[in-house]
């Protein structure tokens, strides 16, 4: 008996092993069987591999060994942290391999929450793009990699959105106090990164000493 690998090569004649490769052995728990143990499979062992009888005529019979890979992210060429200024445009990659090809599916959750409630984005691919980012934007996007291979996984990429300061007055700008008085002003600031503020009075700037 005879095993032949895909690529052409006698892995074993006999009871003995034809080449260099160790991990292939022939196993017989009964004297009529011959057969071919693959340890520690690797995806370049897919192949037909063929069982040849030299009789007359000679005996055939192929199997094909159809080896699958769990899916994995290649985090050197994915996405980790990217920082934009509203209006421009985010390209979250997410690089994965495995075999058959893996199914890449986006999500979206709040960073600024304790939830882990994702919300599933409308898109799939290795790539997703967002185009005009505004500040709603700004959160922890999340590819899921699947191809029916366990283990699936995961990979979290922060999105930073930047804008400039927005003032907003929470009261009106004209204010009538009796003398003496505390009074106290208001002012809410929206901006990414937090912004300095300073207080003016008559264009000069207010100091902790005043």
């Amino acid at each position: 008996v005879i095993w032949i690998s895909p690529k052409k090569t006698v892995i074993s004649m006999g009871d003995r092993r034809l080449m260099d490769d160790q991990r292939m052995s022939v196993e017989r728990p009964y004297i009529s069987i011959w057969n071919l143990l693959i340890r520690n499979i690797r995806h370049n062992d897919t192949g037909y591999y063929e069982c040849r009888i030299n009789t007359s005529p000679v005996q055939t019979k192929k199997v094909f060994l159809d080896v699958k890979v769990p899916p994995a992210i290649v985090s050197q060429m994915s996405s980790d942290r990217i920082v934009l200024e509203e209006g421009q445009t985010a390209t979250l990659v997410c690089n994965v391999t495995g075999i058959p090809q893996p199914n890449v599916t986006w999500y979206k959750r709040n960073h600024k929450g304790t939830s882990n409630i994702k919300e599933k984005i409308g898109s799939e691919g290795e790539v997703l793009i967002i185009h005009n980012v505004s500040r709603n934007c700004d959160d922890i996007y999340e590819c899921y990699v699947d191809n029916g291979v366990p283990p699936a996984v995961s990979k979290a990429i922060r999105v930073v959105v930047n804008y400039a300061p927005e003032v907003h007055l929470q009261h009106p700008k004209r204010l009538g106090q009796y003398s003496g008085k505390e009074t106290v002003l208001d002012c809410l600031i929206q901006a990414n990164p937090l912004a300095v503020t300073d207080w003016l009075v008559n264009g000069q700037k207010i100091t902790k000493s005043d």
